[in-house]
C-alpha cells in the first residue's frame, strides 16, 4: 500500500459515510486517490447522478456529455446490486433527433441496469426541453421486477405503454410526476407489499385500480388545462378500489368525483385518517359521520364552485380546512368541535347562530384561521344597535389569525384566549364607527394588525378607535402595525406627520421603522430613554398635561436620546425640531 494513500487506512464505515454525503461525481474523482477507496466504491451500493452538479463544473450541458457520465458510471458499477440508483438531470436536447436518442439511449441503459443488478429503488427525474424527452422502453420489463422495492420517475413519455400494470411484489411505493401517454394503471394484487400511490400531473391518465389490499396512501392530482367554469375540463374517470379497509390517507386535487362516488367509497374507508377533497368541481354534497370514519383526524376541503351541504360529525377530527366559495348553501361542523386542535375556514357567509352552533366549544384548539367571512343578517339578526354578541372562549389556543369585516367583527362579542402566544388581524373594512376586538390575552407576546381605513390616520375618532384597540396589546413583546389608506403615496414630508400620529398609539416606542418603495432604504428611528426630567411642570400647555389619565407617561416624559437612519437634510431637520419641542434633555444623534 502507498504510504500516502491515507483514505484507504480509514474504517470502512467512515468511507461510507463519506460516500454517502457526496454525489456520484464527487465520489469519482476522488476514487482516483486511492486503491481502498475505489475498490469500495465499485462495490457501494448507492449511485445518485446528479448532473446539475456537473452542469457548474464544466459548464456545459451537451446530452453527449451527460450520455458519456452516465455509461462510464454504470460500466464501473456493472457487477453490484445496487440498494439506491437516482438520476436527477436538467440537460437540455433543444428537440435535436441526435440529443434525443442520445438521452432516450441513456435512460434506456438505467432501465436495463436497474432490472439487471437488482435495484431495490430507482428515482429518476428529468427536466430539459423538451419537457417529455426520455422515453419509456416498449420492452422493458421494470413494472416486474422482483426486486424493485421504491419507483419514482418525473416527466417520462409512456408513448406505447398507454395501460400500465405493476405487478412488483416487492415495492412499497410508487410516484409518477409530470408524465405523459397514460391513460390507465393497474396494480394487481401481486404488488402485495405496496404502501404510498401517487400520481401528479400524468396525463391524460383517467383510469386507476388498485387491486392490492396493501395501499395506506393514494394521491391523485390532475392538472387543470381548461379553468374552473368551463365544461371541457369535465370528464370521466374511474378510481377503483376494491380492498378500501386499509387506506389512511387519500388526497384528491381536480378529480371529478361526484356526490355518488363520495357517499359510496368513502364510509367504506373505516381506516381513514387524513381526506384532502380540493377543487373537485362536480362533488355538491359532502357527509362524514362518526358512524363509518371513527379515525379520520385531518379532513381539508377546497372548492371554487358551489357546493350545496357540508356536514362533519367526525368524533377525533383534529384538523379541518374548510376553503369554500362564498355562498355554499349549509356548513356545519358542530359535531366534531369537542376534539379540534386546528380549525381553518376560509370565504364562507356566516350568521351569528351560525357562530354560536359551531365556533363555541373549541376547548382544546390550538391554532385558527378565520378569513374571508362574510356576514348574513338576512336569515338571522338585523344590525341593529340591540343585537346578540357572540364571545366565543378557547382555553388551548396558541396561535388566532383573523381576517374579519366589520359587520362580523361587530357581532363578535370578544375573544377569550388565556394561553393565546400569537395573534394576526387583517380588517379592511375599519373606521371610527367599527367596534374596536376586545380580546383577552393576558399571556400574549406576539400580534400583528393590518387596518385599512377610508379615512386619514389622524381623524379624532378614528384615533382614538386605534388607541382603544392598542390598548389590548400593551402587554406584548412585539406589536406590528399595518396601516393601508386609499391615499396618495407618503412623500418625505409627510413623515413627521406620520411620526407624531405614531407615538400617539404607542406611550414608550423602543424603535420604529418605516418601510420604503422601490430601492429606497427603510426609515429607522430609535427612542432611549432615562429618569423622568425635573424641568416637567403642570400647566395647560406643558408637556406633562398630555398623558395625565394614563398610568403609564409617554415617551415627551423620559426621551434621553433619539437617533435615525436613512434620512435626507431636509428631514432631518424636520424632526430634529419635532424632537425639540416635545421633549427636553433629549440628543438627537444622526446616522
Amino acid at each position: 500500500m502507498d504510504v500516502n494513500d491515507r483514505l484507504s487506512e480509514l474504517p470502512e464505515e467512515v468511507i461510507h459515510q463519506i460516500m454517502y454525503s457526496l454525489p456520484t461525481l464527487e465520489v469519482t474523482r476522488m476514487s482516483v486517490l486511492s486503491k481502498g477507496f475505489l475498490s469500495m466504491w465499485r462495490s457501494f451500493p448507492v449511485m445518485d447522478l446528479d448532473t446539475d452538479l456537473q452542469l457548474q463544473t464544466t459548464g456545459t450541458s451537451n446530452p453527449k456529455d451527460l450520455f458519456g457520465f452516465v455509461v462510464s458510471c454504470l460500466e464501473r458499477r456493472r457487477t453490484s446490486v445496487h440498494q439506491r440508483l437516482r438520476l436527477k438531470s436538467r440537460i437540455w436536447a433543444y428537440g435535436y433527433d441526435e440529443d434525443q436518442r442520445l438521452v432516450n439511449d441513456m435512460f434506456e441503459r438505467i432501465i436495463n441496469f436497474a432490472t439487471r443488478n437488482r435495484t431495490k429503488e430507482l428515482h429518476l427525474h428529468y427536466k430539459g426541453k423538451p419537457l417529455y424527452c426520455m422515453s419509456m422502453p416498449i420492452k422493458s420489463l421494470l413494472f416486474s421486477s422482483k426486486y424493485l422495492r421504491s419507483l419514482r420517475l418525473s416527466n417520462i413519455d409512456f408513448d406505447g405503454h398507454y395501460n400500465l400494470i405493476l405487478t412488483c411484489p416487492l415495492i412499497e411505493d410508487l410516484k409518477l410526476s409530470h408524465c405523459v401517454g397514460l391513460q390507465s394503471i393497474d396494480i394487481t394484487c401481486a404488488a402485495k407489499r405496496i404502501r404510498a400511490v401517487k400520481f401528479k400531473y400524468c396525463e391524460p391518465l383517467d383510469s386507476i385500480r388498485i387491486s392490492s389490499n396493501t395501499v395506506e396512501s393514494l394521491c391523485w392530482d390532475v392538472y387543470d388545462f381548461y379553468g374552473w367554469g368551463n365544461p371541457d375540463r369535465v370528464r370521466d374517470i374511474s378510481l377503483n378500489l376494491p380492498s378500501p379497509e386499509s387506506l389512511k390517507h387519500l388526497r384528491l386535487l381536480n378529480v371529478d368525483i361526484t356526490d355518488e362516488w363520495f357517499s359510496y367509497h368513502v364510509p367504506q374507508f373505516a381506516g381513514l385518517e387524513s381526506l384532502e377533497l380540493l377543487n373537485c368541481g362536480r362533488l355538491k354534497n359532502i357527509l362524514i359521520t362518526g358512524e363509518n370514519n371513527k379515525r379520520l383526524r385531518k379532513f381539508l376541503l377546497s372548492s371554487n364552485t358551489d357546493m350545496e351541504n357540508v356536514h362533519i360529525a367526525a368524533p377525533n377530527l383534529e384538523h379541518l380546512l374548510i376553503d369554500q366559495n362564498p355562498n355554499p348553501a349549509s356548513l356545519s361542523i358542530s359535531g366534531c368541535t369537542s376534539t379540534l386542535r386546528k380549525l381553518e375556514i376560509l370565504l364562507f357567509r356566516v350568521t351569528g347562530v351560525w357562530i354560536q352552533e359551531n365556533l363555541s366549544g373549541l376547548r382544546l384548539l390550538e391554532h385558527l384561521l378565520v378569513g374571508g367571512f362574510s356576514f348574513d343578517c338576512s336569515t338571522d339578526f338585523a344590525l341593529n344597535n340591540n343585537k346578540p354578541k357572540h364571545k366565543l372562549c378557547f382555553d388551548s389556543l396558541k396561535d388566532l389569525n383573523l381576517n374579519l369585516t366589520s359587520e362580523l367583527l361587530s357581532s363578535v362579542g370578544g375573544f377569550e384566549a388565556p394561553n393565546l402566544d400569537s395573534f394576526n388581524y387583517q380588517c379592511d373594512e375599519f373606521n371610527a364607527a367599527s367596534a374596536p376586538l376586545p380580546i383577552v390575552c393576558p399571556n400574549l407576546t406576539n400580534a400583528h394588525l393590518a387596518l385599512k381605513f377610508d379615512q386619514n390616520l389622524d381623524a379624532s375618532m378614528l384615533r382614538r378607535s386605534l388607541v382603544h384597540l392598542l390598548r389590548s396589546f400593551g402587554h406584548c413583546k412585539t406589536l406590528s402595525l399595518f396601516v393601508v389608506r386609499d391615499v396618495r403615496l407618503i412623500s418625505s414630508k409627510d413623515v413627521v406627520w406620520l411620526v407624531d400620529n405614531s407615538l400617539w398609539l404607542v406611550p414608550r416606542p423602543e424603535t420604529m421603522s418605516f418601510k420604503g418603495t422601490g430601492n429606497m432604504p427603510d426609515v429607522i428611528i430609535k427612542f432611549y430613554y432615562g429618569k423622568r426630567s425635573s424641568e416637567f411642570k403642570e400647566g395647560k400647555d406643558c408637556v406633562s398635561c398630555c398623558c395625565s389619565s394614563s398610568p403609564v407617561k409617554c415617551w415627551r416624559h423620559c426621551l434621553s436620546e433619539v437617533t435615525w437612519e436613512n434620512i435626507d437634510d431636509w428631514l432631518s431637520m424636520k424632526l430634529k425640531n419635532y424632537f425639540v419641542q416635545n421633549a427636553i434633555n433629549a440628543v438627537i444623534t444622526i446616522i
